[in-house]
């Protein structure tokens, strides 16, 4: 059955790291016409967040619902975003320090979503067992890690699907699959769409799969999100 996206939001990201040049895209959004995104912000120290969050004060973004954070944020920070730009949900990538860092969180612990990992070595940290153990209210989902896996990593797939089963999605991100074998099969993971036909995958996808927030994990320009955005909500409608 095809996967409706009549209730679910999908969202453009901004992607801050220090190899793209995120402050002139927050300079943009107004001119685009973008008022609500999803943000990911890679490996910044807080004084580097600190300047991210003086931009966004005159971008004249209103909302943010998912913002990808790391283990070094403070919990100030998930209130910063909850109080001005009412985030839902707080993806985080899974790695050995990621629970205790959720511990730490008394107040918003419940918005954190671990993702399912890319890489193989945190495969047992993404299991029911483990995010059961952990108290982890909901995950997020790597869509595009979870068909390489179907296709390739039979084990690591089934114990994703086994977690997924028992855990709430929160949020599901979305990046680009090939249609053709030959590139699938040189497993080139890429965070940048080259022909909107690699989202075509997702028509297949279990519609349990794609949570009510989807988020463009994309460094494509802003102006080519809001074309693929554009797509996806034809596509899936």
């Amino acid at each position: 059955m095809a996967v409706q996206v009549k209730d679910k939001k999908i969202l453009v990201s901004l992607i801050v790291s220090a190899n793209l040049n995120w402050r002139e895209d927050i300079s943009k959004l107004k001119d685009l016409g973008i008022n609500e995104l999803a943000l990911f912000v890679e490996s910044f120290t807080l004084d580097q967040r600190k300047e991210l969050y003086r931009l966004l004060e005159s971008s004249g973004i209103v909302s943010i619902p998912y913002v990808q954070i790391s283990n070094n944020f403070e919990e100030g920070e998930l209130d910063y975003f909850i109080t001005n730009h009412g985030t839902q949900v707080f993806g985080l990538a899974l790695n050995n320090s990621t629970f205790s860092f959720i511990s730490t969180l008394t107040k918003f612990a419940s918005l954190v979503a671990p993702e399912n990992p890319t890489e193989d070595k945190y495969v047992n940290l993404f299991t029911d067992e483990s995010l059961s153990h952990s108290n982890v209210s909901g995950v997020c989902l790597d869509i595009m890690t979870l068909e390489y896996d179907r296709l390739f990593y039979k084990k690591k797939y089934q114990s994703a699907i086994h977690a997924l089963d028992h855990h709430p999605l929160l949020a599901t991100q979305i990046g680009p699959v090939p249609e053709s074998w030959l590139k699938k099969s040189l497993r080139l993971k890429s965070r940048r769409l080259t022909t909107l036909t690699d989202l075509h995958y997702l028509k297949n996808i279990p519609k349990t799969y794609l949570a009510d927030l989807l988020v463009l994990d994309l460094k494509n320009s802003l102006e080519e999100q809001l074309e693929i955005k554009a797509y996806l909500e034809l596509m899936l409608k």
